[in-house]
């Protein structure tokens, strides 16, 4: 597969938690966003082609980040999402413009 600009994205957080707010969708988020993540991401590197491709599950996970009650969250779980939630929307800034010469564009 082709990877479009390379672009080094910190991930610090790995999701390995156990949510108590089912009724906050925040189980499916991680959920997905770990799926995502893992399919699209490696080494840092985000495959921004294949995401452009079937961008499907990208779009979901910014229609659910509009929906989690953050105030519901433990610390860890809002510094998780968090983090999550600005990948997934920077991820989804350059697949809206692609192909972009940078994601700085």
């Amino acid at each position: 597969m082709r990877y479009f600009k390379k672009i080094h994205l910190a991930i610090g957080i790995i999701l390995t938690f156990n949510s108590a707010y089912s009724q906050n969708n925040s189980d499916d988020f991680f959920s997905s966003a770990h799926r995502f993540l893992d399919r699209f991401v490696s080494e840092g590197l985000i495959n921004y082609s294949a995401i452009h491709s079937d961008r499907k599950v990208l779009d979901s996970l910014a229609d659910q980040i509009k929906d989690i009650q953050i105030e519901l969250l433990l610390e860890n779980e809002k510094k998780s999402f968090l983090i999550n939630a600005y990948n997934i929307l920077a991820i989804k800034n350059v697949v809206d413009r692609y192909p972009v010469k940078s994601p700085m564009d």
